[in-house]
């Protein structure tokens, strides 16, 4: 039948029937781009042909979802190059269509490309002004640049459209929550739950600010006012062993674990978190039957795994939890305690008896001056801790160390996607063979950043999430 409706088209090009019926069959046979082309085509040419609009809708939805199947196939898969192709090719024949232009940022975004996923961010909001979707994702792209100022005013813009729009509340909430305003930031987690009361994240982020405004008791009472409501929530219940145990109430907190258990009994996290809280409260043999109990009842093997080494480094810390007891109590607290200090005065004085080397990786060999302020601030805390200054490894010598020395990761980094996959390649390399601190090139030291690092340090701690 397409042989046929090209022949009609070929020889009769001033008649609109050639452009209908190819378009048809393109259509039967899922040959969609090929089908919005002939549409297209046709009415350029017959502009107010009845038949050929009654079908161009049709036609153009299915081209739109076709484009977005097979551009989110490739992205899956981490085809970039081919994704971006794809999507650019669609936005071709249905220019500025609000699917295809939130499909492109979402290609771009998963590139690192943020300043051209901005471009297509700012094109939704102008080519749809009311919809909400463009101002979210202008601010995504914004806070992914680090350009905080902008990201909040793109977001009040939005929110003046859709007052009570959930996901944009929620990245105001997180916008905030990175400029440190957490006052402001609380403001939204509230609102987040005057909108949806039965929705737990805002209650989990209300808690979360209070915490941070050292508001305690405040961020009890929120976290078990979401637990009235939702009272078997696994995320509710986690937040509420981290508010207890940054109260500093750990047999509160331990009350909150064991729930996490009674309601997961298959999750590592409860077992785990349980036998923290047991470690500090300094009943050791609890945590240690907390642990085998979890290792006997999770399924997964590399969560089992995991729980047998916390197990055997409890068991390890029996003579000593008062050094980890403040190791956990500084992951915790918002302020600084005399107790951590003292050690704190006290460790600086002596290195490790096997320090770790400082590394970050940064794939361009320019690296920006605020880039370079952060790394200026981990400087100080490390050598504070007595150890090194943080070496920066760009592309090219970060290539040249695999090679020699892990050349079983080359074809990893080499077919890296972009710098963060470089980034992550080369840590793995490095790390097995050398020990080292890395830290990522926009992540700030905090308040207590130097006392708990020079306590891991101390500790000699082989794996340390800060």
């Amino acid at each position: 039948a397409l042989l046929y409706s090209e022949l009609l088209l070929n020889n009769y090009p001033d008649l609109w029937e050639g452009y209908y019926h190819s378009a048809q069959d393109y259509t039967a046979l899922k040959r969609f781009s090929e089908a919005q082309t002939k549409i297209l085509e046709g009415l350029k040419k017959f502009p107010n042909q009845k038949k050929l609009i009654s079908i161009a809708g049709d036609i153009q939805n299915r081209y739109r979802e076709s484009c977005q199947y097979a551009t989110k196939s490739l992205l899956k898969k981490k085809h970039f190059a081919q994704a971006q192709a794809r999507i650019k090719e669609g936005l071709e024949k249905i220019p500025n269509d609000l699917d295809l232009l939130q499909t492109a940022q979402d290609v771009f975004c998963a590139s690192g490309e943020y300043e051209t996923s901005l471009r297509y961010s700012k094109l939704l909001i102008i080519q749809h002004p009311n919809k909400w979707q463009g101002y979210y994702r202008a601010a995504q792209d914004l806070l992914a640049l680090k350009r905080l100022p902008e990201a909040i005013r793109k977001i009040e813009a939005g929110l003046q459209e859709a007052p009570g729009q959930f996901d944009l509340i929620t990245i105001a909430h997180d916008a905030e929550n990175e400029s440190g305003n957490y006052q402001k930031a609380l403001e939204y987690a509230e609102l987040l739950i005057t909108h949806q009361p039965v929705n737990w994240k805002g209650y989990v982020r209300a808690a979360k600010d209070l915490v941070a405004l050292d508001r305690l008791p405040e961020a009890q009472a929120a976290i078990q006012q979401g637990l009235r409501k939702m009272p078997t929530q696994e995320g509710l219940i986690r937040v509420a062993n981290q508010v207890f145990r940054a109260s500093g109430n750990y047999a509160k907190a331990l009350e909150y674990a064991e729930l996490l258990i009674t309601h997961r009994p298959g999750d590592w996290n409860g077992y785990y978190l349980a036998a923290q809280d047991k470690m500090v409260l300094k009943d050791f043999n609890g945590a240690a039957q907390i642990l085998e109990k979890g290792i006997g009842i999770v399924k997964d093997t590399t969560d089992q795994k995991f729980l047998l080494k916390i197990l055997a480094w409890t068991k390890s810390a029996h003579n000593s939890h008062d050094k980890y007891k403040v190791l956990f109590e500084s992951w915790r607290d918002s302020k600084a305690n005399m107790a951590l200090t003292h050690q704190y005065t006290a460790l600086k004085s002596r290195q490790c008896r096997s320090m770790p080397k400082p590394i970050q990786y940064w794939s361009q060999n320019e690296i920006p001056a605020d880039v370079l302020d952060v790394t200026e601030a981990w400087n100080q805390v490390l050598t504070d801790c007595g150890a090194e200054r943080i070496r920066i490894w760009n592309k090219s010598e970060a290539q040249k160390w695999i090679a020699s020395n892990t050349p079983e990761f080359e074809m990893a980094f080499q077919s890296a996607p972009h710098f963060a996959a470089e980034s992550d390649v080369f840590r793995l390399a490095y790390t097995k063979i050398e020990e080292c601190i890395y830290l990522d090139s926009d992540l700030y030291p905090k308040k207590l950043s130097a006392q708990i690092l020079a306590l891991a340090l101390d500790a000699e701690s082989s794996t340390f999430f800060c």
